[in-house]
């Protein structure tokens, strides 16, 4: 990633695909800069044609090289992005990917290290609010079902009406809880 980052700061390759355009012009024109300086600086009696072909055919399979190594670089943000969103996806691994280059790949790990930091962030208020609702939610029920065995065990009418009472405020203080969570989950 260092070449794609080093070729980020080359001003005219800001766009992401003007850098495998520039790398690839460079890598088909550079055997022909080579070839003409070699017929320029050197005498013509000393190298003939074979070897000019020779020379020509070595210095292509040279740029070739050169140009598919260069082009194999520019896709490691890609590889590196993919494997980073595999590595959250299978292990909850927060990304490490840089956000400071400014062109298409660089927007899209900026985007995907702002999308998984979030996720992560959100995942983990929702098992904070389900640890949250489980003991809301059990206090009352327990409650509930304490009072509903005093009505059983209660003899008095009076006291019964009482418990009946409180096991009806109890139900309705769980509901309201539970509107309450329904409604701000709704708004958000």
């Amino acid at each position: 990633m260092k070449l794609y980052a080093f070729l980020s700061g080359i001003s005219f390759l800001k766009k992401y695909n003007t850098k495998f355009i520039f790398i690839t012009i460079v890598g088909i024109h550079l055997p022909v800069l080579w070839i003409m300086m070699v017929i320029i600086f050197s005498s013509a009696a000393i190298i003939d044609k074979a070897a000019y072909l020779l020379l020509a055919a070595a210095l292509t399979l040279l740029a070739t090289v050169i140009t598919l190594f260069v082009l194999n670089s520019l896709t490691l943000p890609l590889q590196r992005t993919q494997f980073i969103l595999n590595e959250y996806l299978s292990n909850h691994a927060l990304p490490d990917l840089p956000d400071n280059l400014d062109d298409e790949m660089g927007l899209m790990m900026r985007d995907i290290n702002t999308l998984i930091k979030n996720e992560h962030t959100s995942l983990a208020q929702k098992e904070e609010i389900i640890k949250i609702l489980s003991r809301e939610l059990r206090a009352p029920s327990a409650y509930i079902l304490s009072l509903t065995g005093l009505i059983q065990t209660e003899k008095d009418p009076a006291e019964q009406a009482k418990h009946i009472k409180c096991l009806e405020q109890s139900v309705n203080r769980q509901l309201q809880l539970m509107d309450n969570l329904i409604y701000t989950y709704k708004t958000k």
